[in-house]
């Protein structure tokens, strides 16, 4: 997945980093197959080896105590906070103290979770620069009705540097989200659409993905910047514009 992902253009990979037998409220059978997926740190190590050789940046969403440490000793430099875990106060103090660069979703937060869960960051030691809010839908696939792309407008407002996690299909939502002022887009993809979890069903294969940095790309380029002026594939026509100007001549 590392090299798929890098071939395709990105610039992270994200894994899950959580202890199964940890995960509260989860169903049996989703513990069980929760624990076939956990990461150890053997696999964490090469899967960070791995990035380094092919230039992309490996990064953990982190769901409780032991898993942060586990980051911290990897010397992760970016820690995220899934959307599950922004209602845990200790956790969010615990991942603000590590004075870290923090990716947070907000999925299934009303406005006032999302200023407590930024609130506990702070008191636990984040810097406010330091922390990207990503809009975030969890439902798989989201319905575009529920994506509520001007939230990310209201995070920049307030300050915050804004991401958005997108769960819904093709890469419409992505495209508004940068027109949004969104900096870091995050998408699962997969190698395999059939494998078992709820997320294949809105994953993208690697020939998917690479098309869908393709877009966010180009609409980057595309936004270009705030000032009117005359663009380079213009110039050819500025000779044409002062023809049009010029003043006609009487005939005498």
């Amino acid at each position: 997945m590392v090299i798929a992902a890098a071939d395709a253009g990105a610039d992270f990979i994200k894994f899950q980093l959580y202890q199964a037998d940890r995960l509260v409220g989860a169903d049996p059978e989703v513990v069980r197959w929760c624990r076939q997926c956990q990461l150890d740190e053997d696999l964490c190590k090469a899967i960070i080896a791995l990035g380094l050789i092919h230039s992309i940046q490996p990064l953990f969403s982190v769901f409780d105590s032991p898993s942060l440490q586990l980051a911290c000793k990897l010397e992760m430099p970016i820690i995220k906070v899934p959307s599950g875990q922004a209602f845990n106060p200790d956790l969010l103090r615990e991942i603000g103290a590590t004075r870290k660069k923090i990716f947070l979703s907000i999925g299934m937060c009303t406005t006032i979770d999302y200023i407590m869960a930024t609130k506990y960051l702070v008191e636990g030691g984040a810097a406010k620069e330091n922390i990207t809010i990503f809009q975030c839908n969890t439902a798989y696939p989201s319905p575009l009705r529920d994506a509520h792309l001007r939230t990310i407008t209201m995070i920049k407002n307030l300050g915050w540097a804004a991401g958005y996690s997108d769960h819904t299909r093709g890469s419409l939502c992505a495209i508004g989200a940068v027109c949004m002022g969104a900096e870091i887009i995050e998408k699962h993809f997969t190698l395999d659409k059939t494998g078992p979890g709820p997320d294949q069903c809105v994953s993208l294969d690697p020939k998917e993905l690479k098309y869908y940095i393709r877009d966010i790309n180009d609409i980057q380029e595309a936004l270009g910047d705030r000032m009117i002026q005359v663009t380079p594939s213009e110039a050819p026509m500025l000779k044409r514009r002062d023809y049009g100007n010029s003043a006609p001549q009487k005939n005498t």
